[in-house]
């Protein structure tokens, strides 16, 4: 049975290994996530571990380091995954509140990515993500041809498959712009970059709130609140709420070895349709 290996992220540490929930000194909580997923990227199979981690904001200082693993250097499997959560009080609600952990990122006038936690060049094909506020903000962008994300998790699966399960977060869009956009932007995305992949990637989402309160022009015809295709994939959906003025909720595209299920999810102001593509 894999061993836990435990490691705390606190936005009011000094930052230090992450092995305790301290605020300074050597064994210092990580003063960001991507600080700690750098740290601790590596062969979990091998090491026989899953990496649990703990985020905190003591002082509600936002976290606004750009977490990006696009980077090869991550092995996982079913039993030994990262596991990134939210401590006891910091949990995600309903409502935003700023004294608790949050993800939060704004762009300096080019494309804002909140989390890129896995892509083409490797990264964490199995994890789970729950009890997080994570956010983008599109004040500063500066031309109609950008794109927004706040969670990309564009699983490279190669023939081992994924398991990847997002819950209990909260998502959101601010920020005011009057454009026009022309590209189409994601609040929640992944794709498994593989084809062929054995067994088949999954992605589990639910429980969570995703909220657009933005303020532009126009938002590209097919953004969408959640976006998951390209390859053979299984994408599970419920128990999700969706609010805001964006064209679509979902988005899945077609083929017979990609299938999305939705269930109880709760979309309201869509502007176009709930679904685009294959559910």
């Amino acid at each position: 049975m894999a061993t836990l290996r435990q490691r705390y992220v606190d936005t009011a540490s000094s930052g230090g290994d992450g092995t305790t929930t301290a605020l300074s000194g050597t064994n210092a909580a990580y003063a960001s996530l991507q600080a700690a997923l750098n740290a601790e990227r590596g062969d979990l199979v091998s090491a026989d571990v899953y990496l649990r981690i703990e985020c905190a904001a003591d002082t509600g200082t936002a976290d606004t380091t750009l977490v990006d693993q696009n980077i090869a250097g991550w092995t996982t499997d079913a039993t030994r995954y990262v596991e990134i959560h939210a401590a006891a009080g910091h949990e995600a609600g309903v409502e935003w509140d700023t004294s608790k952990y949050r993800l939060s990122r704004s762009g300096t006038g080019g494309s804002v990515f909140v989390a890129v936690l896995a892509d083409t060049s490797g990264g964490i094909a199995y994890g789970r993500l729950h009890g997080l506020q994570i956010e983008a903000d599109w004040s500063n962008l500066n031309s109609a041809t950008r794109m927004v994300g706040n969670l990309i998790w564009s699983v490279a699966a190669g023939t081992s498959g994924s398991d990847v399960r997002i819950y209990n977060n909260h998502f959101r869009w601010t920020g005011t712009k009057a454009f026009t956009f022309t590209n189409t932007s994601a609040m929640v995305s992944g794709s498994p970059w593989t084809n062929g992949a054995s067994p088949t990637p999954k992605a589990y989402l639910w429980n969570n709130i995703l909220s657009d309160e933005t303020t532009v022009t126009a938002h590209a015809s097919a953004t969408t609140f959640i976006n998951w295709d390209n390859r053979n994939h299984d994408t599970y959906l419920w128990n999700n709420t969706l609010r805001g003025a964006l064209p679509y909720g979902f988005y899945g595209d077609n083929g017979s070895d990609r299938l999305h299920y939705l269930k109880n999810n709760l979309v309201a102001g869509v502007t176009t349709a709930m679904c685009l593509g294959s559910y």
